[in-house]
């Protein structure tokens, strides 16, 4: 098995990190703010963004067991369980790009990916119902997430 370097597990701290305490954690685990996270190297943003929306979902999947919709959990809901599984596999195939790509990679393959973790965050949020729009909860989260997002995927035509 390769050695990791020092980047991969710079991203791997700061991944864990969001994951376990959210977005701005993750930023600073990273040596960022919500202000500086477009100068991150692109890997460790999205590293960060992958952690958060981990950390999302997995507060989604709570929700999700704990309400209460007609004799059961809105878990015990199959699509509500297929949005999930879609949304894991989702997260799991950006980690997989995350683990192989160069860090030269072109910026097209940044904005995808960062696309699928916007796509996965705005799909979990539906999922919370209106407690996925509160500025101060979990969509608060995912709008910050999609803005720094988008701040540090570099623009068409440049080199990361």
């Amino acid at each position: 098995m390769p050695e990791r370097t020092e980047a991969a597990e710079r991203r791997s701290a700061a991944r864990a990190t969001a994951l376990r305490d959210g977005l701005d954690a993750g930023l600073a685990a990273a040596g960022a703010t919500r202000e500086t996270a477009g100068e991150l190297p692109p890997a460790l943003l999205l590293a960060v963004r992958l952690g958060a929306s981990e950390w999302l979902l997995s507060v989604t999947t709570a929700h999700a067991r704990s309400r209460r919709v007609g004799d059961g959990p809105l878990l015990a809901n199959p699509l509500v369980r297929g949005q999930l599984a879609e949304i894991l596999v989702e997260q799991r195939m950006v980690e997989a790009h995350l683990e192989g790509i160069d860090a030269a990679a072109e910026p097209p393959t940044w904005v995808r990916l960062h696309r699928r973790i916007t796509d996965a965050d705005r799909a979990l949020l539906r999922l919370l119902g209106a407690r996925g729009y509160l500025e101060d909860g979990p969509g608060g989260l995912a709008m910050a997430s999609e803005a720094i997002g988008f701040a540090g995927a570099p623009p068409a035509g440049a080199r990361a």
